[in-house]
């Protein structure tokens, strides 16, 4: 039987990781643009339990968990750990798009050298 349907599985859940740092992140940012700087660890907890953004963060975090799982079945974790050094790519740009994040050249060459890594454990 052919692994790339588990390559695939092992690639899902790199993108469903990614989406929910920037789901928690997007909650992060609701939830401290509406409270003052001085406000309590008990009410800022409670605002971050209560924001659907966050909830989004967990739900699709754990989907993220269940496709790793699927794929760790029937991959060497040798060849599908490197998958989860693209989430790391995946989110710099997403953060420059979506949150105006920086974007330096030393973060390109950081994720160019990612890039290369991957593609070479993963082909080994």
């Amino acid at each position: 039987m052919s692994n790339l349907p588990f390559f695939l599985l092992a690639l899902v859940s790199v993108v469903l990781t990614t989406c929910s740092q920037l789901l928690l992140k997007g909650g992060i940012r609701q939830v401290m643009g509406v409270l003052p700087a001085d406000v309590s660890l008990s009410t800022l907890a409670m605002q971050f339990a209560l924001n659907p953004l966050v909830w989004g963060g967990i739900a699709t975090m754990g989907c993220s968990l269940v496709s790793w799982i699927a794929a760790l079945t029937r991959l060497e974790v040798s060849r599908a750990y490197p998958f989860t050094a693209l989430g790391i790519v995946l989110t710099v740009v997403a953060g420059r798009v979506l949150f105006a994040e920086s974007l330096s050249s030393m973060k390109i060459a950081g994720a160019a050298l990612i890039i290369t890594g991957m593609l070479l454990v993963a082909r080994s």
